[in-house]
């Protein structure tokens, strides 16, 4: 259906739905092993999503080029978060927006050991409500940090709070990490 919604969405001329279209036909290369298709669509879609200021368009296509472009938890993927936030901060768009962004960002920048860069984006995501996607996905990262930096109580209090964001249990947001922080 991925190519179907994508010949509708071009024949449209309406960004929005253009973004969500290349975006799912991204999806659909990167399962199918085509990662430079993938690639081309999920940035395309990015640029959609700018022209229709979707920022959560923006955010879904962005995480759909880190997953069709770099080796997951690398260097190489915290920078593409970091360039891609500034983009979208650049562009006007809303803390709560930037936030999403800049959460994923601090998770890739602690996994790859540059703890003081991670802490930094925490504070900036903290800094107003970021909206529950960027803050669970922040929680769950200072978890990490303070854990990794022996603060156990501090480690359990995010994680308390990343618990009381999500509706259900947690376990069923494979997006989060919670098995793992």
């Amino acid at each position: 259906y991925a190519d179907t919604a994508l010949a509708i969405a071009r024949g449209s001329g309406n960004p929005r739905a253009l973004c969500y279209a290349l975006t799912a036909s991204s999806m659909v290369a990167v399962n199918n092993n085509r990662s430079e298709v993938a690639l081309a669509l999920a940035t395309e879609a990015v640029d959609q999503a700018i022209a229709a200021r979707d920022w959560w368009g923006f955010a879904h296509a962005v995480n759909w080029e880190a997953n069709a472009s770099t080796a997951p938890l690398s260097k190489q993927d915290a920078e593409h978060f970091r360039r891609r936030r500034e983009q979208l901060a650049a562009a006007g768009a809303p803390h709560s927006a930037q936030a999403r962004l800049a959460a994923i960002e601090a998770r890739g920048w602690l996994i790859v050991g540059d703890w003081r860069a991670s802490q930094a984006l925490l504070r900036v995501t903290l800094g107003s409500d970021p909206g529950p996607f960027a803050d669970i996905m922040t929680r769950l990262t200072a978890a990490l940090l303070a854990a990794w930096q022996d603060r156990p109580a501090e480690a359990f209090a995010h994680m308390e709070r990343a618990d009381e964001l999500v509706i259900g249990d947690p376990h069923d947001y494979l997006t989060f990490a919670f098995d793992v922080v």
